[in-house]
């Protein structure tokens, strides 16, 4: 590759994605000289993927394929450090705040304004092959009492996914790469996270919330036996890992969590407010 550029690569799991690829472009509106540059991203990024680039600019004159088959050689060519990452898998989780507000404030624009009637939505893992909540189907009826709305964001394209999470003001979801879209959620939109047992799961929905700081709930549930999973028509554990055990979680847990995220929704604000956070919260370590 002659042309100088960045490089920014790009995972295929969705949440890998937003917080390995998506996070380090926002870190580019602190360096200007590289702003005006390329960047370089895999060939085989899905459409969705695509469309969160170019919502920030980077149509495609603008990128530059590479393969993820192969090393690719560049004359001169800019790589950025994670602002969210671990050195390694048992290492303690590093965040740049500002990178997170950063991508907020880039798509801030997608905003609803003024709503008049915020969503709830609960956002399943769908098509999943292992870590499957076994009792999904009892998990929408406790929550249809609470007014949600049962929504795969993968059949939306970027802007829609994030004009209707940035309009909820409950969010819940099953632990799963689409966690990760809970980024562009209001500071005062709830979020609750269905967990598997021993999963840690800092980077996603916990982190963007502890940055937020925005109520967050998470629910442990435990672990689904095969007979359980079969039962509701599931097939297989397509995994070994321990982590990626199927898992049920308590509806009674689920409802108490509900009503009290309920009670804090009819004492808190009636509209969301901007994607954009006060200056001091820019810079706050």
């Amino acid at each position: 590759i002659d042309v100088e550029c960045v490089f920014i690569g790009g995972k295929i799991n969705f949440g890998h994605f937003m917080i390995e690829a998506l996070a380090r472009v926002s870190t580019l509106s602190w360096a200007p000289s590289l702003q005006t540059l390329p960047i370089a991203v895999y060939e085989d990024l899905p459409r969705n993927h695509v469309e969160f680039l170019e919502l920030l600019g980077y149509t495609a004159d603008r990128r530059i394929a590479v393969s993820r088959q192969g090393p690719a050689s560049f004359t001169r060519v800019w790589l950025l450090s994670a602002p969210i990452c671990r050195t390694s898998v048992t290492a303690f989780p590093y965040i740049w705040p500002s990178s997170i507000w950063g991508l907020r404030a880039a798509m801030a624009y997608l905003a609803p304004g003024d709503v008049k009637h915020q969503k709830r939505l609960f956002i399943p893992r769908r098509g999943a092959r292992w870590r499957r909540l076994v009792n999904e189907s009892s998990v929408q009826v406790t929550l249809s009492k609470f007014g949600f709305e049962s929504v795969d964001l993968a059949t939306d394209g970027a802007e829609d996914q994030i004009r209707r999470v940035a309009a909820a003001e409950m969010i819940v979801v099953s632990q799963g790469a689409a966690g990760a879209i809970t980024v562009f959620s209001s500071p005062h939109c709830v979020v609750i996270e269905l967990m598997p047992p021993r999963f840690a799961a800092t980077l996603g929905p916990t982190a963007f919330s502890a940055v937020l700081n925005q109520p967050y709930h998470r629910i442990v549930g435990r672990v689904a036996t095969a007979d359980e999973a079969a039962a509701v028509g599931l097939p297989p554990n397509q995994s070994t890992q321990t982590i990626d055990r199927d898992y049920v979680i308590d509806l009674a847990e689920l409802e108490t969590a509900l009503m009290a995220a309920d009670t804090y929704l009819k004492q808190g604000p009636a509209n969301s407010p901007p994607m954009m956070p006060p200056m001091n919260n820019m810079t706050r370590s």
